[in-house]
């Protein structure tokens, strides 16, 4: 009875499923640290990303939303729920994502609807964007434009360099990322 036991646990435990990641989890190394697969880089159409303070997605008939795809196991899909505040903060859908010239049914994390109004439109950290968009450049994902487009704004205005004596425009051509 008890090996029958373990070996339903294990393979719930074992179970793997696909995770398309769009946000924070762009970052391959800190997902394959946890246990994950990267899988590739993934395009998730009819949904365009938002900017709520975090990264979020909506429903879109023109959007495109780049991110990257994982085999993950329940294990990390429990990591994930915590990270992301599910059930609460973000919900959990499944989706039809194209990587690697295939289509998959992934998991994607949305955020809930009393979030997103309270949220809509409120911008992303610098380092919040700019870390997700380095994640993605460092791992060959497409960068979403909301993200170039808040690291370039943020980026514009004077900063003080005491090697100068003065102040100078901070300005990174979005077209550089």
């Amino acid at each position: 009875m008890l090996n029958r036991i373990k070996k339903f646990v294990k393979s719930v435990f074992e179970k793997k499923q696909y995770y398309f990641g769009y946000g924070l989890w762009l970052d391959v190394q800190k997902m394959e640290q946890r246990g994950s697969k990267f899988i590739g880089a993934g395009v998730l159409k009819n949904w365009s990303l938002r900017e709520r303070r975090y990264a979020d997605i909506e429903q879109d008939s023109d959007g495109v939303v780049n991110g990257a795809v994982y085999e993950i196991d329940k294990l990390v899909e429990a990591w994930l729920d915590n990270c992301e505040g599910y059930p609460s903060f973000y919900g959990k859908e499944f989706v039809t994502v194209e990587v690697n010239g295939r289509k998959r049914k992934v998991l994607v994390y949305v955020m809930n609807p009393e979030f997103a109004n309270k949220f809509d439109d409120e911008p992303f950290t610098f380092s919040y964007a700019n870390g997700n968009m380095e994640s993605a450049i460092k791992n060959g994902i497409p960068v979403d434009d909301l993200y170039r487009n808040r690291v370039a704004t943020i980026q514009i205005g004077w900063q003080e360099d005491d090697e100068v004596g003065g102040y100078y425009a901070n300005y990174v051509d979005s077209d550089e990322y």
